[in-house]
């Protein structure tokens, strides 16, 4: 015994819904099918490949541009405090020296007028402490 299913034919079709509704704008709307992006769309849809290749890649430049000028905005800036760091440990440099001979003045004439506790100036370089240098 076999089973045999029944066959359908293929001209045999259920009947459409309608495309459009009263709630549904009709399809033929372009805000229907594409949303906001219906202008863009459009747009698109008007122009040649080689204008929306160039279209697309200004839009990838633009904001490349942009942030490649605000970083080399920022780098400016850093480079110009800098500078004036340095210009700074220029001059403390410079006043160093005239502070270890003011200093060596002040001690001079305090140690003529009899004064006790004189200071030591400043020494450059690496300090030493006196367990270090050996002497106690």
């Amino acid at each position: 015994m076999s089973y045999a299913t029944p066959r359908t034919h293929l001209t045999t079709f259920r009947a459409a819904e309608p495309l459009a509704t009263a709630s549904q704008p009709a399809p033929d709307s372009l805000f229907a099918a594409h949303g906001v992006w219906a202008p863009g769309v459009r747009l698109m849809r008007n122009i040649s490949f080689a204008y929306k290749a160039l279209f697309i890649c200004a839009l990838f430049i633009v904001p490349l541009a942009l942030s490649l000028y605000f970083f080399v905005a920022s780098q400016s800036d850093q480079i110009q405090f800098a500078k004036t760091e340095r210009d700074g440990v220029a001059v403390i440099a410079r006043l160093s020296t005239v502070q270890a001979d003011l200093l060596s003045i002040r001690n001079v004439t305090r140690a003529s007028l009899g004064g006790a506790g004189c200071v030591q100036p400043l020494r450059h370089g690496p300090h030493r402490s006196r367990r270090q240098s050996g002497s106690a």
